[in-house]
């Protein structure tokens, strides 16, 4: 099933739509933080783009993923970091760069670039992803107590 976040005039509807969702996927950015709207025990992959899993660059994309979602301990969250640069193209702002802030700097350029691309994800790693959390789910305790037991690195698919 495939849930838009494009037409929000009927947002009730998407939030009832988002309680059937087992997994939610998409790329880093704001429309995953629909992920909150999300039922207990569901989970949802967010894609990185080529460079934007750069451990210089993960700093605040992480905070965000794994600190709430963490802590709350009921929506289990996998990342996709792409690695693969021929699956990873220049967005319409790389192309096209005049909207970049560079008063920000250097790294806040390179951060912003890497972001913003255009992926095409590699389906394996969509099937690893799945195939964990279905071990996930499997193994008996709550979700929380699963998160706490749970090393980071198992969340985390390089692809």
């Amino acid at each position: 099933m495939a849930v838009s976040f494009d037409d929000v005039g009927n947002f009730s509807a998407l939030l009832t739509e988002l309680q059937t969702v087992d997994i939610l996927v998409g790329v880093h950015g704001a429309g995953l933080v629909n992920t909150y709207f999300m039922r207990p025990g569901s989970a949802f992959v967010e894609i990185f783009p080529c460079r934007f899993s750069h451990p210089s660059l993960l700093y605040w994309p992480s905070q965000y993923f794994w600190h709430p979602h963490r802590q709350e301990k009921s929506i289990v969250p996998f990342q996709i970091h792409m690695k693969d640069e021929s699956r990873c193209k220049p967005s319409q702002l790389e192309k096209h760069p005049a909207g970049v802030n560079y008063r920000e700097g250097a790294s806040f350029v390179q951060a912003t670039l890497a972001r913003d691309q255009d992926v095409v994800p590699d389906f394996a790693a969509f099937t690893e992803a799945v195939s964990r959390y279905a071990r996930f789910v499997s193994t008996p305790g709550s979700t929380a107590s699963k998160l706490d037991g749970t090393d980071a690195s198992y969340f985390i698919i390089d692809s």
